[in-house]
């Protein structure tokens, strides 16, 4: 009896081991842009795509790879997942932007528009979070407007970041004298 639950505690634990990951180290992997080796990690982690911080990673190693195609793949798999996750939600609206500037002139402005659609998401996902903000003013300020650009719209929304963040309004402004 005493031998069975032994066993059966060594298999839970090998197991467990073989699912875990060390957030921390793939976190260091990710600052030191070891993204080749943080990819290869990933991939050997079971709980990739379960798990949102892990796909943020994994995101941000693939577009620093140049892997945007394969991106796409992943995010499209994953992100009804995580309908929520606003951090996840702009990455893949800057997997899109970096597919329309590598595209065709035809399929482009699709791409382009649908990374504003995901920008647009984030921001109203995180309100309150500065950086949300501040892609979406950067792109109505800079896109074209064929595919969504907006110098008007960039400046109400500088505007109203100022209301909320003061030094973060303040540098949007400042990018849109530019």
């Amino acid at each position: 009896m005493q031998l069975t639950r032994w066993l059966t505690l060594a298999v839970l634990t090998t197991t467990l081991q073989a699912y875990a990951y060390d957030l921390p180290q793939l976190q260091q992997l990710l600052d030191r842009q070891k993204y080749r080796l943080l990819q290869q990690e990933l991939t050997k982690t079971a709980e990739t795509s379960q798990q949102p911080e892990l796909l943020v990673m994994q995101a941000k190693a693939m577009m620093s790879l140049d892997q945007d195609e394969a991106l796409a793949e992943v995010l499209e798999k994953t992100l009804p997942q995580f309908p929520q996750h606003a951090e996840l939600i702009r990455l893949a609206g800057i997997n899109q932007f970096n597919l329309a500037q590598s595209s065709s002139i035809f399929s482009a402005p699709g791409y382009a528009k649908q990374g504003l659609a995901y920008f647009e998401q984030a921001a109203s996902l995180a309100p309150d979070e500065a950086k949300y903000q501040r892609g979406l003013i950067d792109f109505y300020a800079a896109a074209p407007s064929i595919v969504g650009g907006d110098k008007k719209k960039a400046q109400q929304l500088a505007d109203a970041l100022q209301q909320k963040n003061q030094i973060h309004g303040t540098l949007a402004q400042v990018a849109l004298l530019r």
